[in-house]
């Protein structure tokens, strides 16, 4: 063998090792984390009633553009009905959801006998129902709600 090639094993041999070792990481914190990912996520599966909120820009056109039913996902009326981001964007000045009361909305899930709220906090659209501090494509910077939904939902909560 040429002393190239011994040199090229070694490397890897040496990369492969290293990989080992960073991933083998058996602590005793990362098993308690483990452990505690594990407790909260077969809490979560077993909560079982829930509801979901399925809300965002999507909704003021309501799967209608310019008059026209649009075949498809409401929530994807941008691809589907090829609209521009500009033209999409413009959807945010309308996006003023005055009646959104959160503690109503806790308050039915709970008499109702569920344990947790999922809601679309961003989209595929890219409209975030929170206040980002990444973009100003959001429902406190974009809307003249200027609101922040998540926060509101999660004091509800």
């Amino acid at each position: 063998m040429s002393v190239k090639l011994v040199s090229k094993f070694i490397i890897m041999g040496c990369f492969c090792l290293s990989i080992t070792s960073c991933t083998m990481n058996n602590s005793k914190s990362e098993q308690t984390k483990s452990k505690d990912n594990l407790v909260a996520i077969t809490n979560w599966e077993n909560q079982k009633f829930s509801m979901f909120i399925h809300w965002g820009l999507y909704s003021i056109p309501a799967g209608v553009w310019n008059g026209q039913k649009i075949s498809g996902y409401s929530e994807q009326i941008k691809g589907h009905a090829k609209i521009s981001t500009a033209e999409y964007r413009k959807l945010a000045d309308q996006f003023n959801p005055t009646l959104w009361d959160a503690d109503s909305v806790a308050l039915l899930a709970k008499k109702a006998g569920m344990k947790s709220i999922v809601i679309t906090a961003k989209h595929h659209d890219g409209f975030c129902m929170f206040d980002s501090k990444y973009t100003t494509f959001d429902v406190v910077d974009a809307t003249p709600y200027k609101k922040d939904v998540l926060a509101d939902l999660s004091a509800a909560c």
